[in-house]
């Protein structure tokens, strides 16, 4: 029996991952995956989206789909089908992931690299997805050092978009218990990650004029001036340790998450966490930007309205913080979640205490130069005053915070 196989072109995302694979594989394990990879960008477009209006997505295992994993040089075939096996087993006791049938989506996988060249049509990929019901693919390849150790890569890469999510590589002992091992705290450790696969939230803020800061309040949040700020969208929630810990890996980085993945992401520098933000294509939230989202047109004293903080409304006074997407009733209008408490977030301008006495009155960015940047929001371990959507606080940019996290805007 013979097969035609038919190559069409592939966006710039897929063309990159492709690009990634054919280093490590021949040609044969390339066009498996080339097949995979266009079928599973085409078809699956269901991911994370947002839950009650409001409200994030509710966290919940990703379905992962793991391939076979192929290998390269001798030993290496037994070796890969021990990793697998550990992986699997540490993956599912994390409860971050839920495993497609590996005979399953084997066979799928199969029939969808033996019918390429029938895939004509984005319906027919679109029913071959439904049929495997996967949101992540891991592609692991098992490669041989010496004689005593084996290397690993792994690809996690979104179906949905092609967009390679995490690429881990690791060294293994070939003693068979220690590579189980080995492998069994490396999925552990990934599983961690798992929150940081799903997309961000975003919640738009519409361009509009509001009176920044306050006349009765301290003297670096007076005088109240009027400001006009440009439309923007801004993250639903503080951004998590996964998520950070996904782009330290990328930078060439560790970031440990302390095994609580969805907490907000601290210890970080004003400047990483600019750079965060600029590798998401976004940037941290202006000054007056941050105080529009959380104020609104009708000048709210915190983010909810004019209510003093309550537990319930507000996570402060507290020994430590809580999950980003912790719901609390005091979200703003809009959704955005924990503008006031948890942690305070870093905004994008230096502070000096006298900067609303020659305010740009449109789109203000602030001082030119500084020592510190502005901080905002109040923190898990501040007083109710503190979480008053117009209080300023400010600190080193250079110097991470427990008590300091950030959110990004576009």
């Amino acid at each position: 029996m013979a097969f035609r196989w038919t190559f069409r072109p592939l966006p710039a995302t897929l063309s990159s991952y492709l690009g990634s694979i054919m280093l490590q594989a021949n040609l044969r394990q390339l066009t498996l995956r080339f097949a995979i990879t266009i079928v599973a960008a085409l078809s699956l477009t269901a991911s994370l989206t947002a839950g009650p209006l409001g409200q994030p997505p509710p966290p919940g295992p990703v379905r992962l789909g793991i391939a076979k994993f192929s290998t390269n040089g001798y030993g290496t075939a037994d070796a890969s089908v021990s990793i697998r096996a550990a992986l699997e087993t540490a993956f599912l006791q994390s409860g971050q992931f839920e495993l497609v049938d590996r005979q399953h989506l084997e066979s799928l996988l199969e029939e969808i690299s033996f019918q390429q060249s029938g895939v004509t049509s984005s319906e027919t990929a679109i029913g071959l997805g439904d049929l495997g019901n996967v949101q992540t693919l891991l592609f692991g390849e098992v490669g041989r050092i010496d004689a005593k150790t084996f290397t690993l890569t792994l690809h996690f890469v979104d179906v949905a978009t092609g967009k390679v999510l995490h690429i881990e590589q690791a060294n293994l002992p070939r003693d068979a218990k220690a590579i189980s091992r080995g492998a069994a705290q490396l999925g552990r450790a990934l599983a961690q990650l798992v929150p940081g696969f799903a997309p961000t939230t975003t919640v738009m803020i519409a361009a509009g004029s509001f009176a920044m800061g306050r006349d009765d309040g301290p003297a670096d949040e007076r005088p109240a001036h009027t400001v006009f700020v440009d439309s923007f969208a801004i993250d639903q929630t503080e951004v998590h340790r996964a998520a950070y810990a996904l782009y330290a890996a990328r930078a060439g980085e560790r970031y440990d998450t302390g095994g609580s993945p969805r907490l907000p992401a601290t210890g970080i520098s004003w400047m990483s966490a600019r750079a965060y933000c600029r590798d998401q294509g976004k940037r941290l939230p202006t000054e007056a930007e941050w105080e529009w989202a959380a104020r609104g047109a009708e000048g709210r004293r915190f983010p909810w309205g004019a209510a003093e903080p309550h537990p319930s409304m507000a996570h402060y006074a507290a020994p430590a913080p809580i999950e980003v997407d912790a719901s609390l009733e005091g979200a703003s209008p809009e959704g955005v979640l924990h503008l006031s408490g948890n942690v305070a977030e870093w905004v994008a301008d230096w502070w000096d205490p006298m900067a609303y006495h020659s305010s740009a009155k449109r789109n203000p960015a602030g001082p030119s130069r500084g020592e510190y940047r502005v901080t905002r929001g109040g923190s898990y371990a501040d007083a109710a005053p503190s979480l008053s959507a117009t209080a300023r606080g400010f600190h080193t940019p250079t110097r991470g915070s427990e008590m300091i996290g950030f959110r990004c805007v576009q």
